[in-house]
């Protein structure tokens, strides 16, 4: 993907030297899709790293890797946590629990109004296990908005969690991620 994106870039500049003002406008359309596809490329590179590379690691407290994404998300008001006792471990190590809440968290807040809000909570589901579950709150209205990322993001999400054996259901305004917490 870098290598074709460096491609397209190597031609704007040839297209820069046109003094045209339609060439100048789809040279900056041309950067502005090099830019979201290098982050693209960068995104899908951090997945495979986060979620393959470490199996077998030891469990991640939820309740932390959620506060660090807050943060991480810029996300603020607009991600309301519910968080679970200190300590609810899930079986995932925390590489691949982030990167896996990291997808998760950013499809739904990428839909978001300026308005819009994510709840997330973990509660204690079936003996044994616990379910995250990530709510879209849109206040006064029932649609949400497409973005051409969410498929890929979802895609992802569905990946990592299937590779560390954890159920994920992803539909229209809300996520539910379901782990058997580990043994102690």
């Amino acid at each position: 993907m870098r290598a074709t994106i460096n491609g397209i870039n190597v031609w704007t500049h040839i297209l820069e030297r046109v003094a045209d003002p339609t060439a100048a406008r789809a040279v900056e359309g041309i950067r502005r899709s090099i830019s979201q596809q290098t982050e693209l490329a960068q995104e899908i590179s951090d997945f495979g790293r986060d979620v393959f590379a470490a199996p077998g690691a030891q469990p991640a407290d939820i309740g932390t890797i959620l506060l660090g994404l807050r943060e991480e998300l810029r996300a603020g008001a607009r991600l309301d946590l519910r968080l679970p006792p200190s300590g609810t471990m899930a079986p995932v190590g925390e590489r691949a629990l982030r990167a896996l809440l990291r997808f998760i968290l950013g499809d739904a807040l990428t839909g978001l109004s300026e308005r819009g809000r994510l709840q997330v909570g973990v509660e204690e589901a079936d003996a044994g296990q616990c379910r995250l579950r990530v709510d879209v709150l849109e206040p006064g209205t029932d649609r949400l908005e497409a973005h051409a990322r969410r498929p890929l993001r979802q895609t992802l999400a569905l990946l990592a969690a299937r590779a560390h054996g954890l159920d994920l259901d992803i539909t229209v305004g809300h996520s539910t991620l379901i782990f058997s917490r580990p043994h102690s």
